[in-house]
C-alpha cells in the first residue's frame, strides 16, 4: 500500500482526526443515497408531472444513470432532451434566415487596413495597464492553485510542472 501511496502521491495520513473520517463517510453515504433512493410514489397527485406513473425517480432524477444500482433515464427525458435541442438550432436557423433574406446591405472591404491609423488614446493606455495586471494576477492564480495542491498531498514542488506537458519530459 505505501508503494502504491508513493506512485499516486498521496499522504499516508490524509485525514487525521476520526470526525474528517466521519465527515467524509457521511459524505460519501448521502450523496450515494441521494443518487439511488426513489422518491415517494406523489407522481399521481402532481397533476404537472412529465414522468410516466408507474416509473420512480431517485432524488437526482436518477442521474447519474447506472443500471447497476436502477437509475435509469426515462424514454420521455430523452426525448424532451432531443426535441428542446432540435428546437433550439431551428429557432436560430430561422433567425438567421430572417436576417439574411431582410438584410440586403453589401458589405465592401476597405482600400486601406483600418487599424493602421489607430491613435492610442488614455484610456486604451489605462486598460492596457488592467490587461496586463489581470493576465499577472491569472499566472499568479495558476502557481498557488499548483502549489497549494501540491501541499494539500503533501508533494514536493517545483514550478516548472505548471508549464503543460513539462512533467512528461522528466519521466
Amino acid at each position: 500500500m505505501a508503494q502504491l501511496r508513493r506512485l499516486y502521491n498521496m499522504k499516508a495520513n490524509t485525514l487525521v482526526s476520526k470526525d474528517a473520517a466521519g465527515k467524509l463517510t457521511a459524505f460519501f453515504f448521502w450523496s450515494a443515497w441521494a443518487a439511488v433512493t426513489h422518491r415517494a410514489k406523489d407522481l399521481e397527485d402532481n397533476p404537472v408531472s412529465f414522468v410516466e406513473p408507474n416509473h420512480q425517480l431517485s432524488y437526482t432524477n436518477s442521474w447519474p444513470k447506472e443500471d447497476l444500482v436502477g437509475n435509469h433515464m426515462p424514454a420521455d427525458f430523452l426525448w424532451r432532451t432531443l426535441v428542446s435541442v432540435c428546437l433550439l438550432l431551428v429557432g436560430i436557423g430561422c433567425l438567421g434566415y430572417w436576417y439574411f433574406t431582410n438584410h440586403e446591405e453589401v458589405l465592401e472591404p476597405p482600400e486601406q487596413d483600418p487599424f493602421m491609423g489607430l491613435v492610442i488614446t488614455p484610456s486604451m493606455r489605462s486598460l492596457e495597464k488592467w490587461v496586463w495586471t489581470a493576465f499577472a494576477l491569472t499566472v499568479v492564480n495558476v502557481f498557488c492553485g499548483h502549489y497549494l495542491g501540491h501541499v494539500a498531498i503533501g508533494a514536493s514542488f517545483s514550478a516548472l510542472e505548471v508549464v503543460p506537458f513539462t512533467n512528461l519530459l522528466s519521466e
